[in-house]
C-alpha cells in the first residue's frame, strides 16, 4: 500500500512561489497567516517592480520578438529616441532584459527575472 502524499504546508507553497516566481497573487488570496502574507507581498513587491507605461510596452515587446535589435523594438513599440532610452535602462537597470546574446551586440531578450515580471502583467 502507498501512503498518501502529504499535502504542502502553507510555508512551503510561499517558498515555492518566491522561488519560482509564479503563483504569488493566487496564494496571496488563500493565505490567513500574517507573517507569510507579509513574505509574499515582498516577494511580488521584489518581482514586479513599479514600470513605466513605456518599459511595460517594450518588455512585451521583447518576449514577442526575441532577438531582435533595438531599432526593430523601437519599430515595433513606435517610441521615439528618448522614450525608448528610458524605458530600456529601466529593463536593463531592473535586470528585465539583456541587450546582447552569444556575444552578438544589440540582440534583445528578457531575463529570467523580465519574464517573471511579464507573466505578472
Amino acid at each position: 500500500m502507498t501512503p498518501d502524499p502529504v499535502s504542502p504546508t502553507d510555508a512551503e507553497r510561499v517558498a515555492e512561489a518566491v522561488a519560482t516566481g509564479t503563483g504569488l497573487e493566487a496564494l496571496a488570496r488563500t493565505l490567513t497567516d500574517p507573517p507569510l502574507l507579509a513574505v509574499v507581498e515582498a516577494a511580488r513587491r521584489r518581482l514586479v517592480p513599479r514600470l513605466s507605461d513605456e518599459a511595460t510596452r517594450l518588455l512585451r515587446a521583447v518576449g514577442a520578438f526575441p532577438g531582435s535589435s533595438a531599432q526593430d523594438l523601437r519599430d515595433v513599440t513606435l517610441l521615439d529616441g528618448p522614450a525608448f532610452a528610458a524605458a530600456s535602462r529601466q529593463l536593463l537597470d531592473g535586470g528585465l532584459v539583456e541587450s546582447t546574446r552569444f556575444d552578438v551586440p544589440d540582440c534583445w531578450s528578457r531575463t529570467a527575472r523580465g519574464a517573471a515580471v511579464a507573466r505578472s502583467l
